[in-house]
Parts: C-alpha cells; sequence; structure tokens
C-alpha cells in the first residue's frame, strides 16, 4: 500500500491537537505535532536572580531561550524582539507544525481535515 505525506502548520497547539485526533480516528498512526520556534534552546524554568549574575544574556530574560554562548547571547540580544518593543517573536504564527503519514487512499480527504482544522498545508 503507497503511503503519502502530510504536513501543515498551525497557529494554536488547540488547533493542531484537533487535526491530530481526527486523523487518528481515521486510523492514521504516524502522526506528530511539534512546535518550533525561530531561536534554538530549551525555554526557561525561572529568570534566577537576574542581578546578582544568574543569567548570561538578556536575550535570555527576553525572549525566554537558553543561550549556548556569549556570541549567540548578543547576537540574539540585538533582535527587536529582546527590546520588548515589537509583537514577539513569530513571523506568521504557524508556529505548530503537523507532520503524519496516511495512506494514498485517504490522503485527500486528511488534507481536507487538516484544512477545515485551521491548517496551512
Amino acid at each position: 500500500m503507497a503511503e503519502k505525506s502530510v504536513i501543515a502548520y498551525f497557529k494554536t497547539r488547540e488547533d493542531a491537537d484537533s487535526a491530530s485526533t481526527k486523523l487518528k480516528s481515521m486510523r492514521v498512526q504516524d502522526v506528530s505535532v511539534s512546535e518550533f520556534g525561530r531561536y534554538t534552546g530549551e525555554a526557561m524554568v525561572g529568570p534566577g536572580f537576574p542581578a546578582g549574575g544568574g543569567t548570561n544574556s538578556l536575550a535570555a530574560l527576553t525572549l525566554n531561550t537558553s543561550v549556548s554562548s556569549n556570541d549567540a547571547g548578543i547576537l540574539l540580544a540585538a533582535h527587536p524582539g529582546a527590546s520588548g518593543q515589537s509583537t514577539g517573536e513569530t513571523v506568521s504564527g504557524h508556529n505548530y507544525l503537523l507532520s503524519a503519514i496516511v495512506a494514498d487512499d485517504i490522503h485527500h480527504q486528511a488534507l481536507s481535515i487538516v484544512e477545515q482544522s485551521g491548517g496551512y498545508v
């Protein structure tokens, strides 16, 4: 049986999860939802103690990301998002990726479900 892939972008985790649930009800086995952003690293749990040197970059505080080196911290802090005067880090707002492997005979139906759930294919 031939298989095809479905890759779609969503604005909210809820929309992506809804589409994932609907695809799983069609017996699609391989479905995943993941979040991605512009910045690498894990989100910080807490700011630590910035006044006492508990952070290594302005970007770690304002962009909520861990910084791997001083050079990366300087570059990230130079971004307009670090100033607090931008609307956020997202460019299009479609930060949730749904990927699925579906059977060839239900590919069009799966695409329709994704689009009806607010996905951008």
